[in-house]
């Protein structure tokens, strides 16, 4: 049986051995199976060191720093247009400077995005330098990410008014004479030492702004969870609907809007610390002025040292005022103050409305008809 076995192996090796193996030298260096930048993403460098003009749809990127003593850096006169700065800086040696860093020339410039990089005037000082970073007459679907702008004679991203779906992302924006940012909508941005409006925009989110003595911090219709401060008589958040943010004034309003919730409004001075038509779970603070200024309040506080803390025409529920001025009125309610309570540490008057439901004061006098105190009103 071991005989047979062997016979058959042996007559198998025998026929494999007949076959041929081929050559076993490779007809070449292995073909690369991955495409290059430029193959993925066909893009034009930009090498001019004094001024560029982008004439044509595509991807540009710089390659070095460009710096101009007049004129525009870079002007971009066509759509469809990608630009990476790339790291670089945009530079004015001209302390008057007529020109912008960038411009969009034309007035309805359309589907264009600009990417990191800096706009900046070589002296450093405030208001000396380009008259605009990124400047554009009604554009639509702009896009500006990751620029910073610096020094400059107007203002610093102007993308036309604040419609058209513009947007500005993680941008900064530093001293600059006129508006910080303009355009549809601005978030993660910070805009500081603007001496009209820091953010002007339809919809602003996460972001920080900082307002001139007679600017304003944050101009738009929706608010979210930003700071807007104005350092003068201007508003430090002005908006339609204004969300778990803070605003801060001297003499004008702290945050100004038609609906205000969870928010955060002060005036250091005579102003008005949170000023609303409805405000739920809000805070106002006035140093001589109304701490909380609403038509309904709720869940709300307002503290004014001289002034009204809370200051409310319909309706108040679960609100609390204080003053120490005993010649003011630490809550006051023309219409119902429902489970409210006041206090004036002067001696004043503590709580005052037309009708008073389960009311309580902590210091102070109240003021509301016999008539219509209910459940414990004082």
């Amino acid at each position: 049986m071991k005989r047979i076995v062997i016979l058959l192996l042996s007559a198998v090796s025998y026929q494999l051995s007949a076959f041929g193996q081929g050559p076993l030298t490779p007809p070449g260096p292995p073909a690369p199976t991955m495409k290059t930048l430029d193959q993925v993403q066909p893009r034009t460098p930009i090498t001019n060191a004094t001024g560029a003009t982008i004439s044509a749809p595509g991807s540009y990127y710089l390659t070095t720093n460009i710096t101009v003593a007049s004129g525009n850096a870079i002007t971009i006169g066509a759509d469809n247009v990608t630009l990476d700065l790339n790291g670089f800086s945009l530079i004015s040696t001209n302390p008057l400077a007529a020109g912008a860093g960038i411009l969009l020339s034309g007035s309805q410039r359309t589907s264009i995005t600009i990417l990191n990089g800096h706009i900046v005037s070589s002296f450093q000082t405030a208001g000396i330098g380009f008259d605009s970073g990124i400047f554009a007459s009604f554009p639509s679907n702009i896009r500006v990410s990751g620029v910073t702008v610096s020094q400059c004679r107007s203002n610093g991203i102007a993308l036309g008014a604040p419609f058209n779906g513009n947007v500005v992302q993680s941008c900064a924006v530093d001293s600059v004479n006129s508006v910080g940012i303009t355009a549809a909508t601005v978030s993660d941005s910070i805009a500081v030492n603007c001496n009209v409006t820091a953010i002007s925009a339809t919809t602003v989110l996460n972001c920080f702004a900082d307002g001139g003595v007679t600017g304003n911090g944050i101009i738009a219709t929706s608010v979210q969870n930003s700071y807007g401060d104005s350092i003068g008589s201007g508003t430090g958040i002005s908006g339609t609907t204004v969300e778990n943010s803070r605003g801060i004034t001297y003499t004008g309003v702290g945050i100004d809007a038609t609906t205000a919730n969870n928010c955060y409004g002060v005036a250091n001075t005579s102003g008005t610390g949170l000023k609303a038509n409805v405000a739920t779970g809000c805070n106002g603070q006035s140093t001589t002025g109304t701490g909380l200024q609403a038509n309904i309040a709720h869940a709300c506080q307002g503290q004014s040292k001289s002034g009204i803390g809370l200051d409310c025409v319909i309706t108040a529920s679960e609100c609390y005022g204080s003053t120490t001025n005993a010649g003011a009125v630490a809550l006051k309610v023309v219409g119902t103050a429902n489970v409210c309570g006041g206090q004036n540490s002067g001696g004043g008057i503590a709580l005052q409305a037309a009708i008073g439901i389960g009311c309580t004061t902590f210091g102070g006098t109240t003021s509301i008809p016999p008539a219509n105190k209910y459940f414990g009103t004082p």
